[in-house]
């Protein structure tokens, strides 16, 4: 049984650097809403037209997940899942089609959050969007914080579950 990891925090919460650790030394394939929509799109102003076209493309990226989870490839997507709705609809999907769902909250504190911004903003040219701390701060009041019955698992505790699995599921 394949799994699919769904990385839900903030902006600068430590998402991206989790999936690409899993992608590089557990061989899970990395499915990241950002690159796709700055690919496919280039930065978008309008509010509503990002987020049309962010909506159509985590469909695309589930789609793909599901194909290449039937094909018993591991999968993380690098989405944010930032509305508890979200991430029901994305359990129930892949858990429906019999995957190992792990749902990974990418907790932190504000300071750490702006040290993480500080440092993407000053690194080099990349797949994730540039925000100032302002737009960071709007964003935050957006994100709806996985309840304790959600199950979300830290980064921590889903590494030592990959240390207790060790040879089984990665793809």
């Amino acid at each position: 049984m394949a799994e699919i990891v769904l990385c839900c925090g903030k902006v600068c919460s430590g998402k991206s650097t989790y999936a690409r650790r899993l992608e590089a030394e557990r061989g899970f394939l990395l499915l990241s809403a950002d690159e796709w929509m700055l690919r496919l799109n280039g930065e978008i102003a309008d509010r509503e037209e990002f987020a049309d076209k962010l909506s159509r493309c985590k469909a695309l990226i589930a789609d793909l997940a599901l194909d290449l989870l039937a094909r018993g490839i591991d999968v993380v997507l690098d989405s944010g899942f930032w509305t508890r709705e979200e991430r029901t609809e994305a359990r129930a999907l892949f858990a429906k089609a019999g995957h190992r769902v792990s749902l990974l909250h990418f907790a932190l504190p504000d300071e750490r959050q702006r040290a993480n911004l500080a440092t993407r903003n000053g690194g080099p040219a990349g797949f994730h969007y540039a925000f100032d701390e302002a737009t960071v701060l709007q964003l935050n009041r957006l994100f709806e914080a996985p309840d304790e019955d959600e199950g979300a698992l830290s980064p921590a505790e889903h590494s030592e579950s990959l240390g207790r699995t060790s040879g089984q599921g990665a793809g």
